[in-house]
C-alpha cells in the first residue's frame, strides 16, 4: 500500500531520513521512483485514440478510479509485497502530480524537508559538484509554490534533522500514522549506488556531526 510521498529538495537531509526509515521492515521506499511516470503513463491511458472504443465502455469509463487503483496497487505490491511504500522525488513538489494521484488515494499524505536557499547552494558548492543553478531555482520555485493543508502536509526543518533527529522520526511516525520503531541512530547505512551513478557519490554520502 502507498502510505505517502516524500518530496524531497537536494542538500536538505533527504538521504539521512531515507537511510533511517529503511531500516525499517514493514516499509519500502526506493531510492529513483518510477512511480510518478508510472501514474501518468496510466492516466495517459483515457486520452489514447488508440483505445477509444474500449475505454469509453461505461462499465470501464465509470471504473477508472478502482482501475487505476488496481495497477497502480500492483506495481507496489509486486516489488514490496506486503510493505508500506513511501515514494520520494522532488516531483511531488508539483501540485498536478500530487492531486491526480490525490484521485486515487484521498488520505495521501506528503512530507518534504527544507532548508535554507543560501545553505543549500554554499552545500553543492562544498561538494564540488557541477549543478545546474537554473534546475535549482526550478525546484524551489515549485516547492515554495506548494500549498496543502496542514494535515495532508508535514514540513521539516533541516535544522531540525541536526538537533533532535529521534523526535523528527517520531513526529513523521505519526503524521504517516506509521507504527512506533526503534531507529539504530549510530549505525545508519545507505546504498545510493543508483543515485551516484545518475549524479555524484558526494552528493549522498553520510556524515557524522562533529
Amino acid at each position: 500500500m502507498i502510505g505517502g510521498v516524500y518530496c524531497q529538495i537536494p542538500r536538505t537531509g533527504s538521504t539521512l531520513i531515507t537511510a533511517l526509515l529503511q531500516q525499517r521492515s514493514d516499509v519500502h521506499m526506493p531510492m529513483n521512483s518510477p512511480l510518478i511516470e508510472f501514474l501518468w503513463q496510466t492516466q495517459s491511458l483515457w486520452g489514447n485514440p488508440d483505445f477509444r472504443v474500449e475505454l469509453s465502455d461505461p462499465s470501464v469509463f465509470y471504473g477508472r478510479e478502482k482501475i487505476v487503483q488496481n495497477m497502480l496497487h500492483g506495481f507496489t505490491e509486486t516489488i514490496a509485497p506486503g510493505k508500506i511504500w513511501i515514494d520520494k522525488h522532488w516531483n511531488w513538489a508539483a501540485t498536478l502530480n500530487y492531486s491526480v494521484m490525490k484521485e486515487y488515494y484521498p488520505s495521501l499524505k506528503m512530507f518534504r524537508t527544507v532548508r535554507d536557499w543560501n545553505e543549500i547552494e554554499k552545500s553543492f558548492d562544498n561538494t564540488g559538484y557541477k549543478y545546474s543553478k537554473e534546475k535549482l531555482k526550478d525546484i524551489k520555485r515549485v516547492q515554495d509554490s506548494l500549498t496543502l493543508p496542514d494535515d495532508k502536509l508535514l514540513t521539516i526543518e533541516f535544522r531540525s534533522i541536526g538537533n533532535d533527529l529521534p523526535s523528527v522520526m517520531q513526529d513523521l511516525e505519526q503524521f504517516l500514522e506509521l507504527p512506533r520503531f526503534s531507529y539504530d541512530f549510530k549505525k545508519i547505512e545507505i546504498d545510493t549506488s543508483i543515485l551516484d551513478d545518475l549524479t555524484s557519490p558526494k552528493l549522498h554520502t553520510l556524515r557524522r556531526a562533529a
